[in-house]
This record gives structure tokens, C-alpha cells and sequence, in this order.
């Protein structure tokens, strides 16, 4: 890469609880950095469960190369939806960015994201892609 990825992550469990609902993996060589935040609905051991699953799968998956769709579509198939909320048991956001600073974003069910630079909020211009009938948001964007 020709600049440095600092990389981290803390999470704080929901007060009586011994295992966080959300997970964070990471992956770093020398062509890319890809992070994946997965929260997974509600909070304990379920949600940790979920949550680690959807991280791993999605990490694994991309770190091969797969496209967004193929996460999506597999993440979707593997996991339950709420009936009551119809809402998936986990969600997700990605950050993809590759050895020259293009950056790709995708959020399914999660908060989006913000991209701060040299203390200025910069606009981050998002489309909506559909993967079985769930909408991805996704972003490409220079990070330098």
C-alpha cells in the first residue's frame, strides 16, 4: 500500500451481558485492508453468535475476492430474518480499500458511515443496489 492502514476496534457489552452482539474483523496484506463491522440483533449470546458468523463469512468471502453480491446473497441464505421486525438477525458494514486509496463502502440494515479528512466531513455519494429483495447501499471513493 502506499500509505498506512491504523486499525482497531473495542467493543463494550450491554450491561448484565457476558458477550457482545456486535463483532469486527479485520483483514491487511500489501494490496488491500478490508473491515467488517456485523451487529447482530438484540444483544448476548445470540446475537454474539450471529454476529461472529456474518463477520467471519463475510471476511473470508471477500479477502477471496468475492463481490458484495455473492457476501449478500450467502449471509441472507445463512442466516434467519425476524419475523417480527423483518429485519435480519445481523447486519453489516464493509470497508474495502485497496493499495492506491479507492475505498469501497457497503452497509446492509447498518448506520452509515462518515469519512472524515483534514477536519472536514466529506460527502460520501451512495447508490442502492438489491441482492434478493435486500437493498445494499454501497460507495467507491478515494480515502487520500
Amino acid at each position: 500500500m502506499k500509505f498506512f492502514m491504523d486499525f482497531a476496534s473495542s467493543s463494550l457489552n450491554k450491561y448484565g451481558e457476558e458477550l457482545c452482539g456486535d463483532k469486527v474483523e479485520f483483514y491487511n496484506d500489501e494490496d488491500k485492508f478490508i473491515a467488517v463491522l456485523s451487529d447482530g440483533l438484540g444483544s448476548g449470546v445470540k446475537a454474539n453468535i450471529l454476529a461472529t458468523l456474518t463477520a467471519k463469512i463475510a471476511i473470508t468471502m471477500l479477502k477471496e475476492g468475492l463481490h458484495i453480491e455473492e457476501v449478500v446473497d450467502t449471509v441472507i441464505h445463512t442466516l434467519p430474518v425476524c419475523a417480527v421486525r423483518n429485519l435480519a438477525y445481523s447486519t453489516f458494514s464493509i470497508v474495502k480499500v485497496d493499495k492506491d486509496g479507492m475505498a469501497y463502502v457497503a452497509e446492509f440494515d447498518n448506520p452509515s458511515i462518515f469519512f472524515l479528512s483534514d477536519r472536514k466531513l466529506k460527502k460520501i455519494e451512495w447508490s442502492t443496489t438489491e441482492v434478493n429483495g435486500r437493498k445494499v447501499k454501497e460507495s467507491k471513493f478515494i480515502v487520500i
